[in-house]
This record gives structure tokens, C-alpha cells and sequence, in this order.
């Protein structure tokens, strides 16, 4: 698809900065609610945070993924969110609150993704264990594309519907 492609092509760049967040925080979830205050938390250990406090055009979106080693993707409105997905495509580590729900074809804790509880207060502490490991991220974010690309863009989920649902022929008589 045109988002994939987008997101792909900035998964080669420099890395610039350890963590990267863009989204709403106000009239969305508890998990969001306590955001600023991580992101302040992670500033005060001395994390590179690169927080997009406003809206942003999706190709700097894409491009601001790509340049952090870790994109944090808590839980909105929902657990399973496409930012996941764009973080992993664009070369980064999706940094997920603990999911509560059954995903599909699930980025898994600690080869695709990294994972934090929001009720343990714990989240600086991963953030700077996961960024003592630079070689272990780059692998990561590499599995996590991988598996974004074959499983989780539109055109791979279309695939995987067709081949469930119409294994002989779509419309065959």
C-alpha cells in the first residue's frame, strides 16, 4: 500500500535520537493520560526524546520513526494501533504498553518489540536497559519489518483473508 511504501522507504535512516512519540494524549486513554509525565521521567534520565507535540505531515511522521531507535506506541483507544505497525516499518522498535487483548499475527515481546506494564511505573528503567543494547535494536527493528511487511500491511492482511476464506477460487461455482 501507499502508507507501507512510505514507511518503508525511510527505514534506512540515521539513527538521531533514542525515542520518538506523536499522538493524542487528552480525551483518549489512562495509559495516555500518564505519557507527559513518562516522556519528562525519560528526559531527567538523560533519554533523547523527541516528543511531536502537535500533529505532524505523515512523511516527517515516517521520518522522525525512522531516525529514533524507539517509537513509544501506548495503548489509545485501542491496544493494537497501526503506529506499531509504521514504527516497525520504518526501521524502529516499537516501545507497546503491555497488551491486554488476543492481537493478530502479534509483533512479539523482546524479537519485535519491546514492552512496558504503565501500573508499574517502570518505563524508564526499559527504556534505558533496551538502549544499552544499540546491536540487539537494530536487530530487532529489523525482525519487526520483516514481520510488519509479511503479516500486518494491508496488502499482506488482504492476502492472508483471501487465502482463509476463498482457498479455491474467490467466487468459483
Amino acid at each position: 500500500s501507499e502508507l507501507a511504501d512510505a514507511a518503508l522507504a525511510t527505514g534506512n535512516a540515521v539513527k538521531r535520537r533514542d525515542l520518538f512519540f506523536a499522538g493524542s494524549i487528552d480525551g483518549n486513554s489512562s495509559v495516555r493520560a500518564l505519557v507527559p509525565a513518562q516522556l519528562a521521567a525519560l528526559k531527567a534520565a538523560g533519554v533523547d526524546v523527541d516528543w511531536a507535540e502537535q500533529p505532524v505531515p505523515r512523511a516527517e511522521f515516517y521520518q522522525r520513526c525512522a531516525e529514533a531507535w524507539l517509537v513509544l506506541s501506548p495503548a489509545g483507544l485501542g491496544w493494537d494501533c497501526y503506529r506499531h505497525i509504521e514504527a516497525a516499518l520504518c526501521g524502529s522498535v516499537p516501545l507497546v504498553s503491555a497488551p491486554s487483548i488476543d492481537r493478530y499475527k502479534p509483533f512479539v515481546i523482546g524479537d519485535h518489540c519491546i514492552a512496558y506494564a504503565p501500573d508499574e511505573n517502570r518505563l524508564v528503567e526499559t527504556v534505558i536497559a533496551a538502549l544499552e543494547d544499540k546491536k540487539r535494536l537494530a536487530a530487532m527493528a529489523a525482525k519487526a519489518r520483516d514481520h510488519a511487511t509479511a503479516h500486518l500491511t494491508e496488502l499482506a492482511m488482504c492476502q492472508a483473508l483471501l487465502a482463509e476464506f476463498a482457498p479455491s477460487g474467490f467466487g468459483s461455482a
